[in-house]
């Protein structure tokens, strides 16, 4: 479960020869403005995203028809991706508290059997 990863299936609203669509993409941090450098997808309609990093992204997506007509705005897709839980501090604390929690109780455990072991040999 280390692994993390996006997948997007789209299309365009035109279907007509929909093998020769033609499609790009950009992953932007959210808020930030896109870029002029497009990535191709070439005639794929689905988009793959493997390892993403944690944060916010828009990941924009256009299209061309196989006329060469673009869409007139891109699809825009907002994604959180979220640290594994495991990398969180909050799960840091947790186990520091489950582990203090066993240590003391073994502790205790020892220290009330050491007091019996005295009461029995008094």
């Amino acid at each position: 479960a280390a692994h993390r990863y996006l997948e997007l299936d789209f299309a365009l609203s035109n279907l007509v020869r929909p093998e020769d669509h033609r499609f790009y993409y950009q992953i932007v941090p959210a808020g930030k403005s896109p870029s002029a450098n497009w990535i191709f997808l070439g005639h794929e309609s689905q988009l793959y995203l493997p390892d993403l990093s944690p944060g916010r992204y828009d990941i924009l997506i256009r299209g061309a028809d196989y006329r060469g007509s673009w869409a007139q705005e891109p699809l825009v897709v907002s994604v959180r991706v979220a640290e594994f839980f495991y990398r969180e501090v909050w799960f840091y604390l947790l186990l520091f508290a489950v582990g203090a929690g066993i240590g003391l109780t073994l502790l205790f455990r020892e220290v009330r059997q050491r007091r019996r072991l005295e009461r029995i040999v008094e």
